[in-house]
């Protein structure tokens, strides 16, 4: 019996462990995201609201203008830059009558013209929600390379958040996926 009171014993010492560690895993998580925001120069976020539905924020020193498209597939597009670090990209809403794999596959069809490089897709969560996330390099015309990252996420039924980041990969640092998803997780249906 004693026996088995020890091995009691060192199970629920192990089961509080765990605990201890998902919960200072998850602060760890939210501090890392903050002190990467602070390195890349980014003090603060703007809140952007698209079709009266929808809200996402960017950083506050990044340049953005918004798109219209004709039709309704392409719901709300914002450009970005970031001129000292040789960033930009896009946010985009987009209505899809088809699956966040179908739209991955037509963005991966346009790049068979490009000299794109390290392709990878990778299944991560952002807001409790199934995203994925695409990372490659580009070689452009002007022999600069970049490298970019494109994460999709469904808000809701036909709807996809898409955002593309694309920087010089002379000033990229893995710091700055923690600054694209916390973008990314900022996307809201309201």
């Amino acid at each position: 019996m004693n026996e088995h009171k020890q091995r009691v014993t060192i199970a629920v010492v192990l089961i509080c462990l765990c605990t201890v560690l998902f919960f200072s895993g998850m602060l760890f998580k939210n501090q890392l995201r903050t002190v990467a925001l602070i390195n890349n120069n980014i003090s603060s976020l703007k809140k952007y609201e698209a079709k009266e539905k929808y809200t996402y924020s960017l950083p506050e020193n990044w340049s953005t203008e918004e798109e219209n498209f004709p039709g309704n597939v392409i719901l709300h597009h914002n450009s970005f830059k970031n001129d000292k670090v040789d960033m930009n990209g896009y946010i985009q809403i987009i209505n899809s009558k088809g699956s966040i794999q179908d739209l991955i596959g037509q963005d991966k069809e346009n790049l068979n013209s490009k000299d794109v490089s390290a392709y990878s897709a990778k299944d991560i969560k952002l807001n409790g929600k199934n995203a994925k996330k695409i990372g490659y390099i580009e070689k452009l015309k002007n022999g600069k390379y970049y490298t970019k990252r494109v994460y999709y996420i469904q808000l809701s039924e036909g709807i996809i958040f898409k955002g593309c980041f694309n920087i010089n990969s002379d000033n990229y640092n893995e710091s700055l996926d923690s600054v694209y998803e916390t973008i990314m997780e900022s996307g809201k249906y309201m």
